[in-house]
C-alpha cells in the first residue's frame, strides 16, 4: 500500500503525543467557578484530541480506499492490455495458419495444373507417335503391296506367255487376295488417323481416291 500523506502523519503524530503526555491539570483553586472552567478546558481538549484522531482515521481510510481503487484500476488496465496482446497473438496465429493453408492449396493447385499439362503433353506425344507409326505402317504396306503386285504381274505375264491358263488364274486369285489384304490394312490405318492426316497420307503415297 502507498505511504500515508504528510497531513495524515502530522495528525497522527499530534494525536499520539497528546495521548502519551496528557496536559497536566492546573492546581485547583477554591470555588466552583474555577473548577467548572478547568473541567470545560479538559473536556474541550479531549474532544479536540478525539476529533484529530477521528480525522486522521478518516483520512487513512480514504487513502486506503483510494489505493484499492487505484490498484483495481491498474489491475484492470493490465488485464485489458494482456487480453489485447492475447487477441493479437491469436489473430496472428490464425492468419499464419490461414496463410499456410492458402500456400498449401496454391501449391496443390499448381502441382495439379502441372500434372495436367504433363499428361496433356504426354498424350500429345503418344498421339503423335501413334500417327507416325500409322504413317510408317501405311508407307511400308504400300511399298510391300506395290512390290507384291509387280511380282504377281510378272508371274502372270510369264504364265500367259507359256499358255498356262490355270496358273494365270491362280496368280489372278493371289492378286485379288493381295488387294483385299491391302484394303483391310489401309482401313485400319484410316480408322486410327484423323481424316485430314489420312487424306494427306494417301496423296503423298500416290493412292487413288
Amino acid at each position: 500500500m502507498k505511504s500515508l500523506s504528510i497531513l495524515t502523519l502530522a495528525l497522527l503524530a499530534v494525536a499520539s503525543a497528546a495521548h502519551a503526555a496528557p496536559t497536566p491539570l492546573l492546581p485547583r483553586q477554591d470555588g466552583s467557578v474555577e473548577a467548572r472552567k478547568q473541567a470545560a478546558r479538559e473536556t474541550q481538549q479531549a474532544e479536540a484530541k478525539n476529533a484529530r484522531i477521528q480525522n486522521a482515521r478518516k483520512v487513512q481510510q480514504q487513502e486506503a480506499k483510494q489505493e484499492r481503487i487505484d490498484n483495481a484500476r491498474e489491475q484492470q488496465q493490465a488485464d485489458a492490455k494482456e487480453a489485447r496482446k492475447q487477441n493479437a497473438r491469436e489473430i496472428q496465429q490464425q492468419e499464419a495458419k490461414q496463410e499456410r493453408i492458402d500456400n498449401a492449396r496454391e501449391k496443390q493447385q499448381a502441382e495439379a495444373k502441372d500434372a495436367r499439362i504433363q499428361n496433356a503433353r504426354a498424350q500429345q506425344q503418344a498421339e503423335a507417335a501413334a500417327r507416325a507409326a500409322h504413317v510408317t505402317n501405311a508407307t511400308r504396306a504400300v511399298r510391300d503391296h506395290r512390290r507384291r503386285l509387280a511380282e504377281l504381274e510378272q508371274l502372270q505375264a510369264v504364265f500367259a506367255k507359256r499358255g498356262d491358263q490355270a496358273k494365270v488364274e491362280r496368280v489372278a486369285a493371289l492378286r485379288q487376295k493381295q488387294e483385299q489384304q491391302f484394303s483391310r490394312t489401309m482401313a485400319r490405318i484410316e480408322k486410327n488417323l484423323p481424316a485430314e492426316d489420312y487424306a494427306a497420307l494417301r496423296k503423298r503415297l500416290g493412292l487413288a481416291d
